[in-house]
């Protein structure tokens, strides 16, 4: 009896410690699958690219980007590119790619993803939007105000269903030139596009993303899109009423008193452009509504009132 016993006491003593070892090897996978911010800027940073446009010579807007083949495939927020007859990017390291054509356009959504000649190039890990979960940490990744791979974090705080879509909200902040940059999670991949920042007098962290699913399915189905196209779609566009993006978006748009910018473009009617063009931006993020693309969708009304 008393040997059984030992028996049975030794038996369960190794049932344990091979019980420890398996949770240890599982708690140690999980932890392996995460990505600390640290390592995540060394292994996708090199892949965000700020994303610049102009028309007829003249400098239109910029924003973010990021690539996502080895080629050099990559996707902004269509706003960042609207209305340009020319697409430079830039990766950090300093080499630029002009954009040959377009492989992807979605209004609606607020997508475009673009297509340069190149070889070899840094690439982002993507994601899958459907299995974001909220109150899990963001990363993003972007060129805020033109500092480039400029880092911020927060949460995952909502999603926000539209007519015909969904959008996600996240506490991590997306500043003016970070429009079309990478949203990660702690895994390293890409789970949505940042869009836009509502600013207003009570609201704190209001911060919109397209989910990179759609992304993924236009990649799957690219077309072969002319850049004489986002002059054209920039026209199908109203710069004032509904939004395509739905009546929530609707609603941020409309926090943009456009009398006043009216009346700085009449007070520099025979400044320098740049000029007129800076002060609008000024008055614009003086109004609330903060986003890299207020600058595009400005931009043809200050030329067409001159």
């Amino acid at each position: 009896m008393i040997y059984n016993e030992n028996l049975m006491r030794k038996r369960l003593a190794i049932y344990a410690i091979i019980s420890l070892a398996y949770l240890c090897n599982m708690v140690s996978t999980v932890r392996a699958a995460e990505i600390s911010t640290v390592e995540l800027v060394k292994t996708a940073g090199p892949a965000v690219v700020t994303v610049m446009t102009s028309v007829s010579g003249q400098s239109l807007s910029f924003g973010s980007g990021f690539n996502v083949d080895s080629m050099g495939i990559i996707v902004t927020n269509y706003h960042v590119v609207r209305g340009a007859d020319e697409i430079e990017v830039k990766f950090p390291n300093g080499d630029k790619f002009k954009v040959d054509k377009l492989i992807g356009l979605d209004l609606e959504r607020d997508i475009a993803i673009l297509r340069i000649n190149g070889f070899d190039l840094p690439t982002v890990k993507m994601g899958n939007s459907n299995e974001i979960e909220i109150g899990e940490p963001t990363i993003a990744i972007g060129n805020a105000q033109g500092f480039e791979n400029t880092v911020s974090n927060g949460i995952a705080s909502g999603k926000r269903t539209l007519d015909h879509m969904w959008i996600l909200q996240t506490t991590t902040p997306i500043s003016p030139g970070s429009s079309g940059g990478p949203l990660f999670n702690n895994k390293g991949g890409v789970i949505a596009v940042t869009t836009l920042t509502w600013i207003e007098a009570g609201t704190q962290n209001l911060n919109f993303c397209i989910p990179i699913n759609y992304v993924r399915g236009m990649i799957a189905a690219p077309r072969d899109i002319a850049m004489n196209d986002l002059l054209t779609s920039a026209k199908k566009i109203p710069t004032t009423g509904p939004s395509d993006l739905g009546h929530e978006y609707s609603q941020l748009v409309s926090k943009i008193d456009e009398n006043s910018i009216l009346t700085v473009v009449q007070a520099f009617t025979n400044a320098d452009v740049n000029v007129v063009f800076n002060e609008c931006i000024v008055q614009l993020n003086q109004h609330g509504f903060k986003t890299s693309g207020i600058s595009v969708l400005q931009w043809e009304r200050l030329l067409s009132s001159r």
